[in-house]
């Protein structure tokens, strides 16, 4: 089911809301509301993309797991040129902001890394073999 394999996606999300706040917080009282809008737009942007990344990944998954690396990297190319395409188009304009966005970028992909990972280590990873009791490969243990 499509569901279950979203079950770490909260946890991130809920952080990178955290740090969007606290990023136009931050930006907008040490510089201006420009830059405010800039740092969060940096974190929603990978917010979004990550979020877009999960959901693919999961939906691969759920059809056929060999679906997984072609539609993951796929995804992760569009991205890339994405938010390249968006960074550019703002620096052609001049767009103040665009410091700060690429400040919120960097807040956005460290606040979704670490939320992650805390969320595997406190949960443990959950494989299918071992939810379906099946052996594991020769040399993997489990603890």
């Amino acid at each position: 089911m499509l569901i279950a394999k979203l079950r770490y996606l909260p946890t991130p999300l809920i952080s990178s809301g955290v740090a969007l706040v606290l990023s136009a917080a931050v930006a907008g009282f040490f510089v201006d509301v420009t830059s405010a809008i800039g740092a969060a737009s940096g974190v929603l942007l990978v917010t979004a993309s990550y979020t877009l990344s999960v959901l693919v990944i999961a939906w691969a998954d759920s059809i056929n797991t060999r679906l997984v690396l072609p539609f993951g990297v796929s995804t992760y190319v569009l991205k890339i040129i994405w938010i390249g395409l968006i960074m550019s188009v703002l620096a052609s304009h001049q767009w103040k902001g665009l410091p700060a966005m690429g400040i919120g970028v960097f807040v956005g992909v460290a606040t979704w890394n670490a939320a992650q990972i805390i969320t595997v280590v406190r949960n443990g990873p959950q494989s299918r073999r071992a939810k379906a009791g099946m052996a594991l490969p020769s040399g993997v243990r489990q603890e």
